[in-house]
């Protein structure tokens, strides 16, 4: 692993943090973040419902690219296949040995 390798993956989990942050603006402006205590009143009708729970898919997503990079630049293999979302997850709660720590912890993976 190269020094430009580093910066490269670092760049790219900078500009999904940015990501995160304009869906958590979002959320905010619509009252859903931080998550509001009378959450089924609040997702009552389809269209709000659907609405927050794509940004939430979104929120996901951003995590889920920020894992398959760490995976491909500092671990050196991404999962494949059929169950890869899964075997990503798996992946990312382990602790590497000289390369790094686990990037999930039991609770937040068992939630994900």
């Amino acid at each position: 692993m190269e020094l430009k390798d580093i910066l490269v993956l670092e760049a790219r989990i900078r500009e999904e943090a940015e990501n995160f942050q304009i869906l958590k603006k979002s959320l905010e402006q619509k009252g859903f973040f931080p998550w509001p205590k009378e959450k089924k009143k609040a997702l009552r009708d389809e269209f709000t419902l659907r609405a927050v729970a794509s940004i939430l898919l979104d929120y996901y997503t951003i995590a889920e690219n920020i894992f398959k990079e760490i995976a491909k630049t500092i671990d050196g293999k991404a999962p494949q296949g059929s169950e890869w979302h899964k075997d990503l997850l798996v992946q990312m709660k382990l602790a590497i040995p000289g390369l790094r720590p686990p990037l999930l912890g039991k609770d937040t993976f068992a939630r994900l």
